[in-house]
C-alpha cells in the first residue's frame, strides 16, 4: 500500500476548503521553529536550556508579549547572575 503524501493531500483539499491546508502549513512551521528553538537552546547549556522541552518553548510562545523594560530588567538580572559566579 502507497502511503500519499502531506504535500499531495494538501493540494487536493485546496480547493475546496484551502483554511485547512493553510492551518496545517502553519502547524508544520511552527513544530520546526520549536525544533531550531530546542536545538539551539541545548547548544547553549546550563540551567533552563539543556533541560527545555517542547511544552516550555509552547509556553513561552503564548506568554503575554515583554516590553523593551522587561526585556532590559531580564538581561541585567541575567548578567548579574553570570557575574555572581564568576566572583565565587
Amino acid at each position: 500500500m502507497k502511503e500519499l503524501k502531506t504535500s499531495t493531500l494538501n493540494a487536493c483539499w485546496k480547493k475546496i476548503w484551502p483554511s485547512s491546508v493553510e492551518i496545517e502549513n502553519l502547524l508544520e512551521s511552527s513544530e520546526n521553529e520549536i525544533g531550531g528553538i530546542l536545538e539551539l537552546a541545548k547548544s547553549i547549556g546550563g540551567e533552563g536550556f539543556v533541560d527545555m522541552a517542547i511544552e516550555d518553548v509552547q509556553d513561552l510562545l503564548v506568554e503575554e508579549e515583554i516590553d523593551e523594560v522587561d526585556l532590559m530588567e531580564m538581561a541585567s538580572e541575567a548578567v548579574n547572575h553570570i557575574n555572581s559566579k564568576d566572583n565565587k
